[in-house]
């Protein structure tokens, strides 16, 4: 059963996406499971697609490796990182055409080359990094780190120099508790899983602090991962059981609310999105209908 609270009021992105699905013979658009691979993934983690659309690429954490599943039929056709990772958590793709990880438990950015379903190690990344959970990659093409067990994000050039750095643990603004995603939206701000505060931390690319979003009516707890995607912000939050669809163009309004058992990555693209559920070591696939 699928628990959706949804709000009257709309941003031009969601109603784009509204009319969209509506000439495509859809009604109202609500968020429909569509599809639930087998428990094959153990805490499955943050997911991206590779470069070309076909695969999306999850962190398998407690299996070790990265796996390769087919977007449509939620099977796993490949993985990578066996005998490499320990725990990896968050995975991105960089313009210079490599991968870079979040490979939490060796406490490092490991990088790689990937070719369709195989890779090959280039070099990592160490300095600050202490459980590193999420990456980011900005606009100005640096690679940003949330490292949970030192509280702080860290901005690294493509050759593992430090560029900037922020936060700490604490509880005032720009400080972090446990922090896991960081993600760029389309409109320049950065996105941080304030994750043990509650809360999501906006900063800008220099890592200054633009707004927080705290309390009713999200009432986060355990915020994980995030995707964005026409308009909205998918926010996994694992210890309340929900997923959560904000209006980023409309002050962070809920769209939809879901009711997913531990969610911990989740990936939009168009009218569907993914959510990995911790609970059942499944990945779900919904679509907008």
């Amino acid at each position: 059963m699928i628990a959706i609270t949804r709000l009257a009021r709309l941003s031009a992105a969601v109603l784009a996406l509204a009319g969209a699905l509506l000439l495509a013979g859809c009604g109202d658009p609500d968020p429909v499971l569509v599809k639930a691979s087998e428990a094959v993934f153990d805490k499955p983690h943050n997911m991206t697609f590779t470069p070309d659309g076909k695969h999306i690429l999850v962190a398998d954490q407690d299996h070790h490796v990265l796996r390769f599943i087919d977007p449509d039929t939620l099977k796993v056709v490949g993985e990578i990182g066996k005998g490499l990772l320990n725990q990896p958590r968050d995975m991105q793709f960089h313009p210079d055409g490599l991968l870079y990880v979040a490979d939490s438990a060796n406490h490092r950015v490991a990088v790689f080359r990937v070719d369709g379903l195989n890779a090959e190690f280039v070099k990592e990344f160490k300095r600050t990094l202490e459980m590193p959970e999420g990456i980011a990659i900005g606009p100005n093409k640096l690679i940003y780190v949330m490292s949970t067990r030192a509280g702080v994000i860290t901005a690294f050039d493509t050759n593992g120099e430090v560029s900037n750095i922020a936060g700490g643990f604490g509880s005032a603004p720009l400080k972090f508790h446990n922090p896991h995603d960081a993600l760029f939206g389309p409109d320049g701000n950065l996105y941080v899983a304030d994750s043990e505060n509650n809360r999501i931390q906006i900063l800008d690319a220099d890592l200054k602090l633009k707004k927080i979003l705290s309390g009713a009516p999200w009432n986060f707890k355990g915020v994980r991962y995030f995707s964005y995607d026409n308009g909205l912000l998918y926010a996994a939050d694992k210890f309340s059981d929900r997923l959560l669809v904000l209006d980023a163009e409309d002050d962070f309004e809920i769209v939809a609310i879901l009711k997913v058992n531990q969610p911990e990555g989740v990936l939009a693209r168009g009218k569907r999105f993914w959510v990995s559920e911790v609970g059942t070591g499944r990945v779900l696939m919904y679509e907008w209908q």
